[in-house]
């Protein structure tokens, strides 16, 4: 037996003290319990819920379930119920078990007898450390999905094309519980319906099955025969001004805002860039949803600096908030504009962090009359207003049973000369800056009705000629009383704009903004009527790519496809590849870490001889945690603190020093938790020849280390001074995610 293989079996007593198993219940656990529930449906005669009036019955659907699921042992506690949506009637079946935590679903279609989807959830203890690589490889899984797609889907799979591919080759995170994800998209010859879809999801490691989805209209759609050509449909794009050339502000991933807004095209229609396939129209919704009201922010408790020792960021809070406003002016801004209704009492009032470094006051007042009756006539209120420069930011008021009964005859173009009229008194100096917002899609009979309870108008800032619309005014007026009764506003300083000089110029626009996202001939359902099947329709779209690639803007100069926070948009990757290290054993591993950006600076070159540097080390231990997930790059600072906050870093460094051999074992045995075996210095002898020399406080991590094979070096010395290079560090952070 070789000295690193007695050393590991002597390593097995000390490390059964350190791993502990423990149970993990997800953190949807509460909520899929709720899911669970089984809620009985009234039935009626005459009613398509009603168990007479379906084809399949109950046990007929138990056996159709069970034959194509077995029910896990111990789940003896069964509950049914038949749901009917309009379209489709389905028994849901639901088995628990006794003592446990979880659930069992198999949905079967009442009148087809196909399984219409499949749940569970299992409760079950995994080891504190689970292997993050995937034991069951994505070839493997996706056949295995397919063939059950198949066995339970044989007249639909000739229609099916796989349009999301498990994680794409990507390394398995701890809170997506290790799972292979696929959907099959509908496609009638050759056109995609991307609402009709076949999920399989399943464990990416026993390959067992955890979820199953049929999403399926099983009714015949649109011939394709007549419909306009691809060429007409692109003229059309343009044509009718798809996409809008605008200033946008990028947030960072903490939701913070960019200090200078971005020039983009960005699509912005009422259509969402739908063309009607024959028609040649842009397809309009029918309906438009109702504005709710203004929420307000988390309640900012403040307190006294007393003798206690406060942060830096709590002493700049106090400071902030010693500079606001006080209550009683705040509501002075409010009455100052809109009048209270009379018989609404002040409920409560909130100082709250508002955006960034603002705070706002938030009011809200209610009816005082308890009765119902009464309480009914008196409209609830809100507002709010920033309480660093007493501005009004919102005021809205309504009546809870607010309906068409309430509506006056004040015709909208009427009451937008009254919206106007008051935007004038109250933003005298942005008035000239907005103009009314005409892409903005009102419901042909909203326009030009004079019965409707309010007339709604946005106006957006603008820049020169180009609108900048997160900077906007929305104004409600009410049609009976002829008073605004909502009122709010989105507006910052931001005075530095790039010129619109040398940006493209509209076709030259949509050829780059359909360069990834080409215009494609794909069945939508329509618009919702009550009491009818949803309708489908034939139009051209702007297409999602395989994996969901998507973007709804593109720089105005480059055409380049760009995310919310303003940075390029990138074609999904269908597994990441070093360049570099194909010839290595854990070649797989090590691709599957720079799949998470891990060991990434250098693109798809891993350089392997070169020394890794302490910040590199650290970036890829700390983007293999579960935990942590961030769409930008963070920064060696944050790396730093990080590393710091999980106590894998104790020493003095600095981001490019290099890393040699005695810090690698320090951070690996951290990052597993194994520092108390670590401590125990006493208990471990090393064969090396120049073990002797380690320092007592090293002793224990480098021998633990080695002994589960994480450092480089062989049977002879230990070198602990030596540098490590990038492939060294790669190659002991794939062991130690290994370590059971």
């Amino acid at each position: 037996m070789n000295q690193k293989v007695r050393m590991r079996n002597c390593l097995a007593s000390c490390l059964s003290v350190c791993l502990l198993a423990t149970a993990v219940t997800p953190a949807g656990a509460a909520a899929a319990t709720e899911t669970a529930k089984v809620v009985a449906t009234p039935v009626a005669q005459g009613d398509s819920t009603s168990p007479h009036n379906v084809q399949v019955s109950l046990e007929q659907a138990l056996i159709k379930a069970k034959e194509a699921f077995p029910v896990p042992d111990g789940f003896t506690n069964f509950q049914s119920s038949l749901n009917g949506d309009g379209d489709q009637t389905a028994w849901s079946l639901s088995w628990r078990p006794e003592k446990k935590s979880g659930y069992f679903e198999v949905s079967v279609d009442a009148n087809r007898g196909e399984i219409l989807s499949m749940n569970i959830w299992q409760e079950r203890v995994e080891p504190e450390r689970a292997n993050p690589f995937p034991s069951l490889s994505l070839d493997n899984a996706r056949d295995k999905a397919w063939r059950l797609v198949k066995q339970l889907n044989p007249t639909k799979c000739d229609d099916l094309e796989l349009q999301i591919d498990g994680l794409s080759g990507s390394m398995m995170r701890t809170e997506m519980e290790k799972r292979y994800h696929f959907v099959w998209q509908r496609t009638q010859k050759g056109i995609p319906f991307p609402a009709n879809t076949i999920s399989v999801e399943m464990d990416a490691n026993t390959g067992d099955l955890l979820n199953y989805f049929v999403n399926w209209a099983n009714r015949d759609v649109p011939s394709s025969q007549g419909v306009i050509s691809l060429d007409q449909a692109r003229q059309i794009y343009e044509k009718e001004g798809m996409l809008e050339l605008q200033y946008f502000t990028p947030r960072t991933p903490d939701g913070k805002k960019a200090k200078e807004p971005q020039l983009v095209y960005r699509l912005n229609h009422p259509s969402n860039g739908r063309i009607d396939a024959f028609t040649g129209q842009p397809v309009k919704p029918e309906m438009v949803g109702f504005r709710g009201g203004m929420g307000s922010g988390g309640d900012l408790v403040m307190s006294k600096k007393e003798a206690a020792n406060l942060t830096p960021q709590e002493n700049k809070e106090i400071e902030l908030t010693g500079k606001l406003l006080p209550k009683e002016k705040a509501l002075q801004a409010v009455t100052k504009w809109f009048d209270i209704p009379q018989g609404a009492t002040l409920l409560n009032a909130r100082l709250s962090r508002f955006e960034d470094d603002e705070f706002a006051w938030s009011f809200d007042w209610q009816p005082a009359n308890k009765d119902d009756k009464q309480r009914r006539l008196i409209p609830f209120t809100t507002a709010r207003v920033n309480a660093q420069t007493g501005d009004l930011i919102e005021f809205y008021s309504y009546k809870s049973n607010e309906t068409s009964n309430d509506a006056g005859d004040l015709p909208r173009e009427e009451a937008q000369k009254i919206a106007e009229a008051f935007l004038q008194k109250i933003q005298p100096d942005r008035f000239s800056k907005i103009r009314i917002n005409s892409s903005e899609q009102i419901l042909p009979d909203v326009a030009s009705s004079k019965h409707v309870p309010q007339h709604s108008f946005t106006y957006r800032r603008y820049v020169g000629d180009v609108p900048y619309p997160e900077n906007f005014i929305e104004v409600s007026v009410d049609s009976k009383t002829k008073k605004v009764t909502s009122y709010q506003v989105r507006w910052n300083d931001s005075t530095s704009f790039a010129s619109p000089d040398g940006a493209l110029g509209p076709s030259a626009a949509v050829d780059a903004f359909l360069k990834s996202r080409p215009l494609t001939l794909t069945y939508v359902y329509g618009d919702t009527v009550t009491g009818k099947k949803t309708p489908i329709k034939l139009v051209y779209l702007a297409k999602e790519e395989q994996n969901g690639f998507f973007y709804e803007m593109i720089d105005a100069r480059s055409g380049q496809p760009l995310q919310f926070d303003g940075k390029p948009a990138e074609l999904p990757q269908k597994g990441f590849h070093f360049t570099d290290i194909d010839d290595n054993p854990l070649a797989k591993e090590i691709h599957q870490l720079g799949q998470l950006k891990a060991f990434r600076e250098f693109g798809d070159a891993l350089h392997p001889g070169e020394p890794v540097s302490a910040v590199s080390l650290l970036r890829s231990m700390v983007l293999t945690r579960s935990d942590f997930y961030r769409e930008d790059k963070p920064t060696d600072g944050e790396i730093i603190d990080r590393a710091r906050s999980l106590g894998w870093l104790t020493e003095t460094i600095q981001p490019g020093d290099t890393v040699n051999r005695e810090l690698l074992a320090k951070w690996m045995v951290r990052m597993l938790k194994l520092e108390p075996a670590a401590r125990l210095q006493s208990i471990y002898q090393l064969p090396q020849e120049d073990a002797a020399s380690l320092p007592d406080q090293s002793k224990g991590y480098v021998a633990l280390a080695w002994g589960l094979g994480l450092l480089p070096g062989g049977e002879n010395a230990l070198a602990i001074d030596q540098p490590v290079t990038r492939l060294e560090a790669a190659t002991a952070l794939v062991r130690a995610l290994k370590v059971k």
